[in-house]
């Protein structure tokens, strides 16, 4: 049972660690107000994937919707004319 007010990334978790396939909502008052099914949490687990992938990349889903692609392509071009200087370079973790 989850509440309402209850954080997406957190049922998801549920859902992934308990093989649910689907979770009951309530209130404040424990009333029964909804559910949340596994196809709900896929799609939660799959938006976070994203979002985890584009902050790695450092960008993000709306960059361009920020930015005209000519800006993105300015704050990239120094990084991506440097990828084959790097290739031969150790990649060191400190």
């Amino acid at each position: 049972v989850v509440h309402t007010g209850a954080d997406q990334e957190e049922i998801a978790q549920l859902f992934t660690e308990y093989g649910l396939v689907a979770l009951p909502v309530v209130d404040g008052d424990d009333r029964l107000v909804g559910r949340v099914t596994f196809d709900d949490a896929v799609d939660v687990i799959r938006e976070e994937a994203t979002e985890d992938i584009y902050e790695m990349a450092g960008t993000s889903r709306g960059e361009l919707k920020e930015r005209s692609l000519f800006g993105v392509v300015r704050l990239r071009l120094p990084w991506l004319l440097n990828i084959p200087r790097l290739r031969g370079t150790p990649i060191v973790a400190v």
